[in-house]
C-alpha cells in the first residue's frame, strides 16, 4: 500500500469515526442544585442500520416525584423505578429527546447515575451502563457541592463538552493527517 493510500485510509477512518465516538445516550443538563426539582432531557442517537423502539433507564436512588412529558408516538412508565419509553422508532443516523422531571436529593457533590437500555428494531441492544470513559458510559448528573461565599461562575453547555472534543479531535487528527500527506507528496515530487 503506497504511502498515498494509507494517509487517504487514515483520514476517511478520522472522518468517519470521530462523529461516532462522539455519540451516546446522554443526559441534561450535566449538574443541578441539591434538593430541587430538575428537567432533564435524555438523547438518544441511533447509530445502527435499524430503528430505536425502546429506552429503558434506571432512576437514581433518592429521585422523587418523577413525572414523565408526554412524547408523541411513544408510550412511557415508570415502574419499580426504572422508566421505560416504547412504541416509537427513533431512525438510523438520527436522534430524539426523551424529557422527565423530579425532585433530586440534597446530597451535595454526588454523582447521579442513570443506566440506560436502548434496544434497536429485530432485538440488538446497546447497554450504557459502564463508566465515563467506556465505550457506553451511563449517562450521569452530579448534584453540585456546597458553595462558599466566594462568587464563582460555572458553564453550563447541557453536558455536551466531550461532543465538542472529540469532533475537534478528530478534525484535528484529520487535517494533520492531510498536511503530512500534502508535505510528503511534495518531497515526493521534488
Amino acid at each position: 500500500m503506497s504511502l498515498r493510500h494509507a494517509l487517504l485510509a487514515a483520514a476517511v477512518g478520522g472522518l468517519v469515526l470521530a462523529p461516532v465516538a462522539a455519540a451516546h445516550v446522554e443526559i441534561s443538563p450535566n449538574k443541578v442544585t441539591p434538593d430541587s426539582v430538575a428537567r432533564f432531557t435524555i438523547e438518544v442517537p441511533t447509530e445502527r442500520n435499524a430503528p430505536t423502539v425502546k429506552l429503558e433507564v434506571k432512576l437514581p436512588p433518592g429521585l422523587e416525584s418523577v413525572r414523565l412529558a408526554t412524547k408523541p408516538g411513544w408510550r412511557s412508565t415508570n415502574r419499580g423505578g426504572v422508566v421505560t419509553w416504547s412504541g416509537g422508532e427513533i431512525p438510523p443516523d438520527h436522534s430524539d429527546k426523551f424529557v422527565f422531571t423530579a425532585h433530586v436529593p440534597n446530597t451535595p457533590g454526588k454523582e447521579l447515575l442513570f443506566p440506560a437500555i436502548q434496544t434497536y428494531a429485530k432485538g440488538p441492544v446497546v447497554r450504557w451502563i459502564f463508566g465515563p470513559y467506556s465505550e457506553t458510559p451511563a449517562p450521569r448528573v452530579m448534584l453540585e457541592a456546597a458553595t462558599t461565599p466566594i462568587a464563582t461562575v460555572t458553564l453550563n453547555n447541557g453536558g455536551r463538552d466531550h461532543h465538542g472534543i472529540a469532533i475537534g479531535i478528530g478534525i484535528a487528527f484529520v487535517a494533520g493527517l492531510l498536511a503530512l500527506g500534502i508535505v510528503f507528496l511534495r518531497r515526493r515530487r521534488a
